[in-house]
């Protein structure tokens, strides 16, 4: 999400003379706040900066946060200065692996508008720290307390970085902000109970257990907290319904423009399998022990952890389940969430969540193009990438009715009557993501949560009324992601005094009816409860609802506002769908044996990085493509930028500059889908998988029974009833990029063809007698021996030995 400057202090406001009264912190020491005022008379207490755990640092890096024996103090400590973010790339500065999305850009201008002298951006691990944010009148009865968990994709962010002035003073709740450790410092794994990840959302549990200890002395109500969240705060949100952990920790819940339930969400064990390899490898540690592996990792520099580990993986949350093994370690996501909430496992508490109307818009936005519509080709290109980002991710080692998915999709979402106007084409596809998305997965989550608990649903369809907080945003854009934040901490009523009568009048006014209904819900769990005349229906499985907030009305929707079939699409139809599509995935067929033993032609080189397994070592590996792929986009075509790069060609440039070891992998496919593109007959795009950027030539591996009787000879001749198989990595990463094999039969005789590339080492060694790896099943094991150039694939029933070549041309 935000990334910037902090709303560390609006310009405008200035510090009292008099202090906020001191507040005693359970079991570690008085503190002292500061007044934010504005119009001389309106004020709020603050106290930021506050340690809710132990620095992790030195032995806590990689470690879980330590919160039962805080940081204590003798005197009065002056809470009045903002600590530093936790550790990630400047958002001024460039990120090829992670760059700053233009939504974020844009917002961040916007709150840089609102500054007179932005301060500083510092950054450090030692930043578990909170800020407190009260209304300047104690009142007997306890307020309401709205924990805010800031977004930035668990790569990047603040908590210092809006401003509730106007919600605390207002509507008179109190407001926490935490930070929590971000991507690699906040999410490594190495995949056991050692150091089994999650920390920044651990963090986040630590932060929610200072907030249920410390709120009393604030004025707070131990017993209503709402835990409140944005994009991956949202998505935080999400994963405290369902962990133990939280659990009691809060009693109602706001997520906004993020959810658990969304692809890609979180990370799992066998996605992470390479990740643990690579950071090892990057820092020079061994891999195993665990123990030694962190030692080495704890000892390294932390501006060398970001700068060099960082781009390694894209870091989140992961599924910890498995890691307990016997320990008395307790996993914060046993499952997926999609499992957790299906089963229901998961806090029955109210909870209020949305989107806007057009999230990623602005995704499509190309800066020398008015127009940004998307040409027929271009539609159906993307539409059918994102399709295929399903089915590859865990299904990539087996062979799919993939046209039969696209097919199922792009029946759904197709122009009717056909047009090439690429204005509708763009709002197509807008739909069609937004559906897909952010739609069908607030919906369903809805379907789960509303069975035990008043879940409240919103679209929010409401361009702002102000120039001012659409600078740079096209005319065909509503409410791209970010921007419903202006009227949520009341960015309209923030203005400095030289741009206070650039909000339109209209724009304050909505902002405090949003306001409202978010306060009304950390008050009474019912955002229309009191103060505004709304009607706003919780959702129902029989009757479901969203509340459609645009510049008309605030009404609830209706079919023809809210397409609840595409919902039910996604949900429903199009995973049977992939299920059948997949289906040979589940089924045990002849040659799974022949997977196993051809995995040897495709291991991974040492150098990968996060370059797909098979790709062959280039003698340069600062050079970027083949040969032949200098002109990626051919004569006469037209220029097809991936979804990943957002419209930015200067991004594609930055890329291609990069070691082939640290591009990343949507970079590499798409290098291949376009070198296809020009030459369809060097590099061939096989069924089912992605395309190989690298020119093919067929050799032939021969199998032989070396047991005596029933010989059977995989040779390269004849051929009939011919099938295509593809090859499994061994750790469980996708391989698609590998060259598919066929085996045919005749006569009894079986024919094994496997496409090898030239100068491709399979990676073995004829002098290491002593390597036994583990290859896709207990049958199966590896022996390097020192017979010549050849290894050794053993299966105890039957025996059969297979001779590989190893190709050295």
């Amino acid at each position: 999400m935000i990334c910037v400057l902090v709303l560390a202090l609006l310009t405008t406001l200035a510090l009292s003379a008099r202090e906020p009264r001191q507040i005693t912190l359970a079991d570690q020491g008085t503190i002292s706040g500061m007044y934010i005022t504005r119009f001389r008379t309106k004020r709020i207490a603050a106290y930021v900066g506050i340690p809710y755990a132990q620095p992790p640092l030195d032995f806590r890096r990689f470690a879980p946060p330590e919160f039962t024996d805080l940081p204590k103090w003798e005197e009065v400590r002056n809470m009045t200065i903002y600590a530093p973010d936790c550790m990630q790339t400047d958002p001024k500065g460039e990120d090829v692996q992670n760059p700053l999305p233009k939504h974020d850009e844009l917002f961040n201008k916007l709150l840089e508008s609102q500054l007179e002298e932005p301060r500083k951006k510092e950054f450090s691990e030692d930043c578990l720290y909170l800020n407190v944010y009260v209304p300047d009148d104690f009142k007997v009865e306890g307020y309401p307390t709205m924990v805010w968990f800031h977004g930035g994709n668990f790569v990047r962010g603040s908590p210092n970085n809006v401003n509730p002035f106007h919600l605390v003073l207002k509507h008179k709740v109190i407001f926490v902000s935490a930070a929590y450790r971000l991507n690699i410092f906040g999410f490594f794994s190495s995949l056991d109970n050692e150091s089994p990840g999650n920390y920044g959302l651990l963090d986040q549990v630590a932060a929610l257990t200072w907030v249920k200890n410390n709120i009393e002395s604030f004025g707070g109500d131990p017993e209503n907290i709402c835990i409140f969240g944005h994009e991956a705060g949202a998505v935080s949100v999400g994963l405290h319904l369902i962990s133990s952990h939280s659990s009691g920790l809060f009693q109602k819940a706001i997520a906004m423009s993020g959810n658990v339930l969304s692809p890609n969400t979180v990370n799992t064990v066998s996605k992470e399998l390479l990740t643990v390899d690579k950071v090892a490898s990057a820092f020079g540690c061994y891999r195993k022990p665990t123990i030694q592996l962190l030692d080495c990792l704890r000892r390294a520099n932390y501006q060398a952890l970001l700068d060099v580990g960082g781009p390694l993986a894209e870091w989140g949350p992961i599924v910890d389940g498995s890691f307990s093994n016997g320990s008395m370690y307790v996993p914060f996501l046993p499952d997926l969430p999609s499992k957790m909430f299906k089963s229901d496992i998961f806090t029955p508490i109210p909870v209020l969540t949305g989107y806007t109307n057009m999230e990623d818009a602005l995704r499509l936005h190309k800066e020398d193009d008015k127009n940004d519509g998307l040409s027929p080709r271009e539609f159906e290109v993307m539409r059918e990438e994102i399709i295929l980002s399903d089915i590859t991710i865990d299904n990539s080692s087996c062979f799919t009715n993939q046209h039969h998915i696209q097919d199922a999709v792009a029946f759904f979402y197709k122009p009717i009557p056909p047009t090439t106007n690429e204005t509708v084409l763009r709002k197509l596809f807008l739909e069609f993501y937004t559906d897909k998305v952010h739609g069908a997965t607030t919906y369903q989550l809805a379907q789960f949560l509303s069975k035990h608990s008043p879940v409240y649903l919103y679209r929010f369809d409401l361009k702002p009324f102000s120039d001012i907080a659409n600078e740079g945003i096209p005319e065909w854009i509503a409410v791209p992601h970010n921007f419903d934040l202006t009227f949520t901490f009341g960015l309209p009523h923030l203005a400095l005094p030289e741009d206070f009568a650039k909000w339109d009048i209209r724009d304050k006014s909505i902002s405090d009816v949003i306001m409202k209904m978010w306060s009304n819900f950390a008050w009474y769990s019912n955002p229309t409860n009191s103060g505004v005349n709304i009607m706003w229906e919780p959702f129902e499985i029989e009757k479901p609802g969203y509340l459609i907030i645009d510049r008309k009305n605030f009404t609830m929707s209706t079919p023809e506002t809210v397409n609840y079939k595409a919902f039910e699409f996604w949900t429903d139809f199009y995973p049977k769908v992939v299920e059948i599509g997949t289906k040979c995935c589940k089924e045990k067929v002849l040659f799974m044996t022949i997977i196993s033993a051809t995995m040897v032609v495709g291991q991974r080189p040492q150098f990968a990085g996060s370059r797909p397994i098979g790709y062959p070592e280039l003698y340069n590996r600062t050079t970027t493509t083949a040969d032949g792929l200098e002109d990626r986009f051919g004569e006469g075509t037209t220029q097809r930028l991936p979804i990943e790069a957002n419209g930015d060609r200067d991004l594609i440039d930055r890329l291609s500059k990069l070691p082939i070891d640290k591009q990343p992998f949507w970079f590499i496919n798409w290098q291949a889908l376009e070198a296809n593109r020009k030459n369809p007959q060097t590099y061939p795009q096989k069924p089912n998988v992605f395309i190989d950027p690298i020119p093919l030539s067929n050799q032939p591996i021969s199998l032989n029974n070396s047991s005596g009787s029933n010989s059977q000879n995989l040779s390269n001749t004849g051929s009939s009833s011919q099938s295509s198989i593809g090859l499994s990595s061994r750790n469980g990463e996708s391989n698609s990029l590998l060259n598919t094999a066929s085996i045919s039969q005749n006569n009894g005789t079986y024919n094994l063809q496997v496409p090898i590339r030239p100068n491709f080492n399979t990676g073995f060694s004829s002098q290491n007698s002593s390597n036994h790896t583990q290859i896709l099943n207990d049958n199966f094991k590896q022996d390097s021996s020192s017979v010549g150039s050849t290894s050794q694939i053993r299966n105890a029933n039957p025996q059969i030995s297979t001779g590989y070549s190893n190709v050295n041309a």
